[in-house]
């Protein structure tokens, strides 16, 4: 969204401007065997310059246990201030571990992803 753009919510009219957008829902599900993913900013859709204006806000609902052995996502802690130019180590990120119905909130900023798994279970996590 580079320019306001009139909107219906409703009956009534509304202007959309390019501060706020609100999009994407979606479900992942790692299996068992599935290998980590790579390190990465969610941001960087919007190709932004780091550091900048925060882009983006995530909002991760856990429908089964995360921890380290099943694939909980990985987080690097303070990554939200880094510049372009820093790379990510494996080494820095810290799994999640949380119960089912919790909840991971970040910025798009911050470098994750989801770590390999180590369970034998076929089922999906």
């Amino acid at each position: 969204m580079q320019k306001p753009v009139h909107t219906w919510l409703g009956r009534y009219r509304s202007v959309a401007t390019p501060s706020i957008q609100v999009s994407v829902t979606q479900a992942i599900q790692i299996f068992s065997g599935q290998g980590r993913q790579p390190l990465h900013r969610d941001d960087s859709l919007h190709l932004r310059r780091h550091p900048g204006p925060t882009s983006r806000v995530q909002v991760m609902l856990a429908l089964s246990p995360f921890t380290r052995r099943n694939g909980g996502t990985l987080v690097i802690p303070g990554s939200h201030h880094w510049d372009d130019e820093r790379a990510p180590r494996v080494e820095e990120a810290v799994p999640t571990e949380m119960p089912s119905g919790g909840a991971l909130i970040w910025l798009g900023v911050s470098t994750t992803g989801a770590a390999a798994t180590s369970r034998t279970s076929r089922a999906p996590v």
